[in-house]
């Protein structure tokens, strides 16, 4: 198994591509697919961590294939409501996780806000995958976020 951890205390720049071209091999589809999901797991960590503290963010190659692995701290007032996305979207099928992203994205775009759990249905529908998350409390006031996302062959 390889992993490409990413530095989280810097922005993604040309360097993380690079890397990332050396790690996939240039395989441009896999890298293409890795890189939007990746990107959006980096938003979810640097827009809804409580702190970037112990945050991780990796890329896994073994014999089955890739998968992008992020871990970060959230607040523990938004499990419940992240549990509950997660949960709704793995039982989504293709053509209703287009049609959720769209509206969400819309009304986005109505509010001019940032609008939790986009990002989550972005993923889903870059990997044709289920998103696999676990919880581990912190503290009263923080857990920790352990999402898991397996890049199948596109369907």
């Amino acid at each position: 198994m390889r992993i490409y951890a990413i530095d989280l205390s810097r922005d993604i720049n040309d360097e993380f591509f690079s890397n990332l071209a050396l790690f996939t091999g240039n395989e441009r589809p896999v890298s293409k697919r890795i890189t939007e999901i990746t990107l959006e797991l980096f938003q979810n960590i640097r827009r809804y961590s409580a702190t970037l503290a112990n945050a991780k963010l990796e890329i896994v190659k073994d014999q089955s294939g890739y998968a992008c692995r992020s871990v970060n701290t959230i607040a523990s007032s938004a499990v419940t409501a992240l549990t509950e996305t997660i949960r709704h979207i793995n039982t989504l099928d293709r053509n209703a996780l287009k049609s959720m992203h769209t509206k969400i994205l819309a009304r986005s775009l109505q509010t001019k806000s940032n609008n939790p759990g986009l990002g989550l249905y972005r993923i889903a529908l870059r990997s044709h995958a289920r998103l696999n998350a676990s919880f581990t409390q912190l503290d009263a006031d923080r857990f920790e976020l352990s999402l898991y996302v397996n890049l199948a062959a596109p369907q």
